[in-house]
């Protein structure tokens, strides 16, 4: 019995003794369990973070790319409608001048006639006799010489109504300003844009806090703050100059060449533009299609040849007899060819001209009368930011591209609540990310290809970690100070740079 009784006293105290390294094991592997469940936590808020400045990145290149593509769009079709504005103006403008100048030479017959054609004699005999010999013959002649002023007169109404070229001036000026409307509300707009968006994607992606380097970095931006900011970046254009509209007036004279591809793929063959292939088959040069087309070269010609010939009716050397002596009289200005140099043609060209060289016309009123300078409203000539337009060979590859073409994000994410977070403790308080986009075109680096892209690149703006901590103290909100600081510290590049895996 006494064994019996020991034996059954040493099976309870093993139990008891199991129980107790039971419970003195669950204490490490509860701390095991929590401290993988923060680990696990941790990875995948980091991970949260780095989708997040992924994301981001994605989202401000392919905004970038579209809102370069749709301003490359409307440039190639602010060439066409120049080319229509300027073909439509220099039309109506000459009708202009035609009319003009038939009112003075009508005025001058008119003048020249009441002058020399009344009988000069107070005798009513001699009145009667001198007005059927003289006057008669004379008020005829005079109004024989006016009939090919007139004519071109009416001429130019028939014209004006045949091929109306004040309608193609009122839709093609319509047009260009919608074109500078839609162009400049891109560009004002872009850098808040992106900012609403992201705020939007940061929403969706658990992200507490985003950054985008250098916000507000380009011309025309409006409502954009570049301190304390998630602003966006400005598209990478500024106001175009001489150069810009260089480009343009090639652009609208060559169309694709080794560039501006965008003409290609509306129809037009290569190394022609709007200028050189808008007419018809027969005369693709528009100048030479409208000035062929309306006959205004013919008329032009007809005019001058007429009121500028020393023979007409019995000469100029009977001056009382023919109103008009060559020099005296108003005539149309300058040689007036059928074909190549007329009124039309110059105008036309000394229009191309003023549009290329400034853009605008200077004279003010003066131009209302004389009709020589560019009357549309030529919608902004924007450039790609350090990037001249007159480049020889456009760059194609995505990291011969300039800064202001790589979009870098930067994302911020509060750390969340751990587990016994007063024994495991950690040190980060914040998870940081960041992520480069490259925008870039694969036909050229120009405004006239329609074809721009962005490519996910290494993150090359932060290879300078002090510039970048700079920038972030400067710029970004408050959530970014500590990254600041710590880009900050980065005692060099080198170091960095085998932390920076980009």
């Amino acid at each position: 019995m006494i064994r019996a009784a020991l034996r059954t006293l040493m099976t309870r105290r093993r139990r008891g003794a199991v129980a107790i390294i039971a419970v003195a094991a669950m204490v490490p592997v509860t701390a095991m369990i929590a401290a993988n469940a923060n680990s696990g936590q941790m990875v995948n808020e980091r991970r949260m973070t780095q989708d997040g400045a992924d994301a981001l990145a994605v989202m401000h290149g392919t905004w970038t790319a579209r809102s370069l593509n749709v301003i490359s769009m409307n440039n190639v079709t602010a060439a066409q409608l120049l080319t229509v504005a300027i073909g439509s103006e220099a039309l109506a403008g000459t009708l202009q001048e035609i009319r003009i100048t038939a009112g003075l030479v009508d005025a001058y017959i008119v003048g020249h006639g009441a002058l020399h054609c009344p009988p000069r004699t107070a005798d009513p005999i001699s009145a009667a006799v001198i007005a059927a010999a003289w006057t008669t013959p004379c008020l005829i002649n005079h109004g024989v010489v006016a009939i090919p002023a007139n004519l071109a007169l009416a001429k130019t109404f028939i014209t004006d109504s045949r091929y109306n070229p004040n309608h193609g001036i009122e839709v093609s000026h319509k047009a260009l300003r919608a074109i500078e409307g839609m162009n400049r509300a891109i560009v004002e707009r872009f850098p808040r844009a992106m900012r609403e968006i992201g705020e939007d994607y940061a929403g969706e992606l658990g992200i507490d806090m985003f950054h985008f380097a250098d916000p507000c970095n380009g011309d025309g931006v409006r409502n954009c703050t570049k301190t304390n900011t998630n602003d966006g970046m400005a598209l990478p254009l500024i106001e175009g100059g001489i150069e810009a509209r260089t480009q343009l007036c090639a652009a609208m004279q060559f169309g694709t060449t080794a560039r501006f591809t965008t003409f290609r793929q509306r129809g037009f063959p290569i190394g022609k533009g709007p200028m050189t292939y808008g007419g018809a088959r027969s005369k693709p040069v528009v100048k030479d299609h409208i000035n062929d087309l309306t006959g205004i070269g013919r008329d032009l010609k007809k005019f001058k040849d007429y009121y500028d010939s020393p023979s007409t009716l019995l000469g100029e050397y009977i001056h009382l007899w023919v109103p008009y002596k060559k020099g005296i009289a108003p005539n149309l200005f300058g040689p007036q060819q059928a074909r190549n140099n007329n009124a039309f043609t110059r105008r036309y060209d000394a229009k191309f001209a003023s549009l290329c060289l400034v853009g605008k016309a200077v004279t003010g009123p003066l131009n209302q009368l004389v009709r020589m300078e560019i009357e549309a409203p030529v919608p902004t000539i924007w450039q790609l930011r350090d990037i001249p337009p007159l480049t020889p060979l456009p760059i194609v590859q995505p990291d011969k591209m300039p800064d202001a073409f790589r979009i870098l994000a930067l994302t911020q994410k509060d750390k969340g609540r751990r587990l016994a977070a007063q024994v495991l403790q950690e040190n980060v308080e914040s998870h940081f990310g960041y992520a480069q986009t490259g925008v870039y075109n694969p036909d050229g680096a120009d405004l006239f290809s329609q074809n721009w892209r962005y490519r996910m690149m290494p993150a090359t703006r932060m290879d300078d970690p002090a510039k970048m901590g700079r920038d972030l103290q400067r710029q970004a909100k408050a959530a970014f100070r500590p990254l600041a600081t710590a880009l900050g510290a980065v005692s060099s590049r080198g170091t960095w740079g085998r932390v920076n895996a980009h």
